[in-house]
């Protein structure tokens, strides 16, 4: 079980890390996991969608934009925001070893948002 922040949040490095020169089967975990990723941020932008249609009002003469204004819907919408993003959620993946992604060229921040998904075997 992961919180659904933690894959929200590795989908980016993942998509950097896949640009990497790696292994073929380092790069072969890592597009099965993109694609487990994918499934679950499509889900969850679907649902923080309808959080913006709930709480906001769409632009005038800007059809598919909204915006929220009171200070008060702009807090219910980031509560729920938060417990959607706290939401344990099952996601099975083999992790990536460290030692096969060594060489990659990744910012501390990239390996803070990959940390869930590989196993440190250095």
């Amino acid at each position: 079980m992961m919180e659904l922040n933690e894959i929200v949040n590795g989908l980016e490095s993942v998509k950097k890390l896949m640009a990497s020169d790696l292994s073929i089967v380092t790069s072969y975990k890592l597009s099965k996991l993109a694609k487990k990723i994918n499934e679950e941020f499509k889900d969850f932008e679907e649902k923080r969608i309808e959080l913006i249609k709930k709480y906001g009002e769409e632009v005038k003469d800007k059809q598919g934009q909204y915006k929220i204004d009171s200070p008060e819907k702009v807090k219910l919408f980031n509560e729920e925001l938060d417990k959607l993003l706290k939401l344990k959620v099952k996601f099975e993946f083999d992790k990536v070893k460290l030692s096969d992604i060594k060489d990659a060229k990744l910012s501390a921040n990239d390996l803070l948002s990959l940390e869930p998904f590989l196993e440190a075997d250095l």
